[in-house]
């Protein structure tokens, strides 16, 4: 269940990237309704009237000898000056994220495919989780502190780094979203996607999360004060973000050599015991908070302590019992593994010495068990009769992330270093047919295969 809802979110977002007919505008639209979309998460919402507050303050001109201490506006100024820098801002600092991505896009995508920077960012989503359920701080209280200052401060430049800060402030709130869309800038670029592209795909995300900041500053945050409303809102971004946390997890473990279906397991019992932490405890000590004997901010550390000692206890024995899978060719000779209908071959020279004989192309997928759209394509193959017929036209060929064979198709194939899933369909003496990333367009590889004969 959990692999088919990434598969589909994974999905939609490429097919706005790899179709050659996807319109610029109508993805720059989509990131800008995906950074609006992501100023929903309840932990974006202090944020609003800390910005209004600090905007209506830039924004007063001195009145009189008691108003000096707000004295950062003149009197012509229009109301929406500040607020537009103050967004501007925000975007700014989107746009270098976005530099970042797509110029540095290899190497960022080498580095987030390390196993353990994978965990790390399982952990950082769990961190945000429990800030959504208020177990641990985020520190926004201290923030107020220190915008309150801040607008005393003189000048446009200024409101313009204020902006800046409020962007990299919302990054932390909105990681889950940012991250994956990040990576995704990463990996177009380094397949030969434009760099500018992909910063402005970065700066679109940026503007649509700065909206309601600009809003707030021009139209004074007039906006419902915090309470029980917004429970149900926070329980359900904390699902949302911890189911985030819970597949970087379990990437990171599969990365890492733990077999799929023990990282599935520890984590199922991760996730069972942290909820008894969550919800049962405070029910066995609520008398005694209620009696003033437990001190509820200490409680509540505690609970989140408990979960990461938690994780811990339960992702150790796995770790340290992993094995290393990396195949060499002898260990894969004769072996096979079929998907519906196909027939793999797992040894590369003997898949290439068959199409050689048989005068057909090699079609190879290049797979990995922590890879949700690659093993959407294997159901892909077992529900499409048309694909799976059209792959067995020509000589199939699996080839895992941990075979000693991946290393040597990524020196002449740069893809395979940014990430998966990626296909080829090569002649018998490995000249290059076809190659796509994208594991929908099985119209392009049924035709690629099928013009080796003609």
């Amino acid at each position: 269940m959990l692999e088919t809802i990434t598969a589909s979110l994974d999905g939609l977002l490429s097919s706005l990237m790899d179709q050659p007919s996807a319109s610029p505008i109508t993805s720059l639209a989509i990131y800008v309704a995906a950074g609006l979309a992501s100023s929903l998460f309840p932990c974006y919402y202090p944020l609003i009237p800390i910005t209004a507050g600090f905007l209506r303050r830039r924004a007063q001109p001195a009145t009189g000898q008691g108003s000096t201490a707000f004295a950062t506006a003149q009197k012509n100024d229009p109301l929406w000056l500040h607020p537009l820098l103050y967004w501007l801002g925000t975007v700014l600092l989107y746009l270098l994220f976005g530099l970042v991505a797509a110029s540095g896009g290899q190497a960022l995508s080498r580095i987030m495919q390390s196993g353990w920077v994978i965990l790390a960012f399982g952990v950082v989503f769990l961190y945000l989780t429990l800030a959504m359920l208020d177990l641990v701080p985020l520190g926004l209280d201290r923030a107020r502190t220190l915008v309150d200052k801040a607008a005393s401060r003189r000048g446009l430049f200024f409101t313009l780094l204020m902006g800046m800060a409020a962007g990299l402030a919302a990054s932390a709130c909105v990681s889950p979203a940012l991250v994956t869309i990040l990576l995704f800038i990463a990996k177009q670029s380094s397949s030969g996607g434009s760099v500018g592209f992909g910063m402005a795909l970065a700066v679109a995300y940026g503007a649509g999360l700065g909206i309601p900041l600009f809003l707030s500053g021009v139209l004074g945050a007039k906006l419902p004060q915090s309470g029980r409303w917004m429970n149900p809102v926070k329980y359900a971004f904390a699902a949302v973000i911890y189911l985030a946390a819970f597949l970087q997890l379990e990437k990171g473990f599969v990365v890492l050599g733990v077999p799929p279906a023990h990282a599935l397991l520890l984590l199922s019992y991760f996730t069972g015991f942290s909820l008894l932490f969550l919800f049962a405890l405070p029910r066995i000590f609520r008398k005694k908070m209620q009696a003033g004997q437990v001190d509820p901010m200490r409680f509540r550390t505690l609970q989140a302590g408990a979960i990461f000692v938690l994780l811990l206890v339960f992702s150790l024995p796995f770790l340290l019992v992993r094995e290393e899978r990396n195949l060499d060719d002898a260990a894969l000779a004769g072996v096979t593994e079929q998907v519906g209908s196909v027939v793999f071959h797992r040894h590369p020279n003997e898949a290439f010495a068959r199409a050689a004989q048989e005068g057909r192309p090699v079609f190879i997928d290049f797979y990995a068990d922590w890879c949700t759209n690659c093993k959407d394509f294997s159901r892909l193959i077992e529900t499409d009769e048309t694909l799976a017929s059209g792959i067995n036209e020509a000589v199939p060929l699996k080839i895992y992330d941990t075979d000693a064979a991946f290393e040597r198709f990524a020196e002449s194939y740069p893809e395979l270093n940014v990430g998966l899933p990626f296909f080829l369909v090569l002649r018998a003496d490995q000249t290059l047919i076809f190659k796509t990333t994208n594991y929908r367009d099985g119209a392009g590889m049924i035709q690629a295969i099928r013009s080796h004969a003609e």
